[in-house]
């Protein structure tokens, strides 16, 4: 039985989390409530590391698969749509708070499950400061300088706030489908390129 407190989609009551919610689920416009049953937590971490492998992403949050709890995980793989990203190993997050974020950012093209079949050009910090509760119960407080894992940890943070990538846009001309993005990769490529210019990111 779900803890009292977050709330669980009726469509993944019983499997939980078995299809990824599509924006427009409005468990995806939650804020993401306190845990505090460890082995409920765990039992939404495994889930979302199954989801997780079976999509070959590199991060999913609990309200992706329907549950409003402040969970979600990462592992950063390189993969065939970024075949060239630093790789960072699984970890879990259990009621993370990020304390701080740099005021030196970089934009690059983020993707999510939620909003299937596009891409964004979203500005993020280079570093964050983030705590946490790890699986295995051990509080965290943690120092990412690497942009790439700083982007996904925060992306990920993001939904438990009730928010989507796209909400970072800053220009409507910053999204596209992939489709687009694989055949105007020039256009993309320097629109990228312009944009960290303009903040001095290399």
């Amino acid at each position: 039985m779900a803890q009292e407190g977050y709330w669980l989609a009726p469509e993944v009551r019983e499997t939980m989390g078995a299809e990824v919610e599509l924006i427009g689920s409005p468990v995806l416009r939650q804020v993401a409530p306190p845990i505090e049953d460890m082995d409920e937590a765990r039992k939404i971490a495994d889930k979302l590391i199954e989801v997780l492998n079976n999509l070959d992403g590199a991060g999913l949050a609990a309200p992706q698969i329907g549950v409003s709890a402040p969970i979600f995980v990462t592992q950063i793989k390189r993969t065939k749509k970024f075949p060239d990203r630093e790789e960072f190993p699984l970890e879990v997050f259990i009621n993370p708070r990020i304390l701080e974020y740099s005021e030196d950012k970089n934009y690059d093209w983020e993707s999510c499950f939620s909003v299937a079949d596009h891409i964004g050009l979203v500005p993020r910090s280079n570093r964050i400061v983030i705590e946490y509760t790890n699986y295995n119960g051990e509080k965290k407080h943690v120092e990412m300088t690497n942009p790439v894992q700083s982007r996904c940890t925060a992306h990920e943070y993001d939904h438990l706030q009730g928010m989507l990538y796209i909400d970072r846009l800053e220009s409507k001309n910053h999204f596209s489908s992939w489709k687009s993005q694989v055949k105007y990769a020039d256009y993309y490529k320097q629109l990228k390129d312009r944009m960290n210019a303009s903040v001095g990111a290399k």
